[in-house]
C-alpha cells in the first residue's frame, strides 16, 4: 500500500502503524476469502478496511472498496478479483 511510505511519530503515527498490520492482515484474509467465492465474508471484510482506509483519510483505497463490497453484496463475483488487485495496489 502507498500509505507505507508515510512517516509520522507520536499517536498519528501509532494510528498509521495499527491500520497497517490490521489492514495487512485484512487483505490476505480478504484475498481467500474472493479466491473461495465467499461473498458474505468478503464483504464483511471490505466492509471493515473501507471504513478504517476513511478514519486515515485512504480515500481511494476506501472508495475501492466500496466498489468491491457493493459487489459482493450484490452477487458480482466476476470481477471480485480484478477490482481486489486494485485494492491491493492502492
Amino acid at each position: 500500500m502507498a500509505i507505507e511510505s508515510a512517516t509520522t511519530s507520536g499517536l498519528p503515527g501509532r494510528i498509521l502503524e495499527v491500520y497497517l498490520e490490521d489492514s495487512s492482515a485484512a487483505m490476505v484474509r480478504l484475498r481467500e476469502a474472493a479466491f473461495r467465492k465467499n461473498l458474505r465474508e468478503a464483504s464483511a471484510l471490505v466492509h471493515s478496511l473501507k471504513s478504517s482506509s476513511a478514519n486515515v483519510a485512504a480515500m481511494n483505497l476506501s472508495s475501492l472498496c466500496g466498489e468491491m463490497e457493493r459487489m459482493a453484496r450484490e452477487g458480482e463475483a466476476e470481477h471480485r478479483m480484478v477490482i481486489l488487485d486494485r485494492i491491493e495496489a492502492e
